[in-house]
């Protein structure tokens, strides 16, 4: 788990430090953190308090989430220049088609 600081990076992106702590806190780790299971760890994405450390994230697990995140972009970002070069060729042969 390490530390973040919440005030500072709402001051660098212009947002209210009560947003990131709700992001992280109520939508990123119910998305990617573990369900609560009985008698068993939890592995949680984000934790308000760890220990003597505040606002802490799980490294890992957010460099695991953040990779799928740019891979996933990634492919769409594939599918998209795909489809725009297929749309380019059929706009191209029906103009070829029209001239003729």
């Amino acid at each position: 788990m390490v530390p973040i600081d919440i005030p500072g990076i709402a001051a660098r992106f212009g947002v209210d430090p009560d947003s990131i702590f709700g992001r992280l806190y109520y939508h990123l780790d119910p998305k990617y953190g573990e369900p609560v299971v009985p008698d068993r760890p939890m592995k949680v994405l984000f934790a308000p308090r760890a220990g003597d450390d505040k606002n802490c994230v799980n490294f890992p697990l957010l460099e695991a989430v953040l990779a799928g995140l740019w891979q996933e972009r990634r492919r769409d970002l594939w599918a998209l220049g795909t489809a725009l070069f297929s749309l380019g060729v059929a706009l191209a042969s029906l103009l070829v088609a029209i001239l003729n």
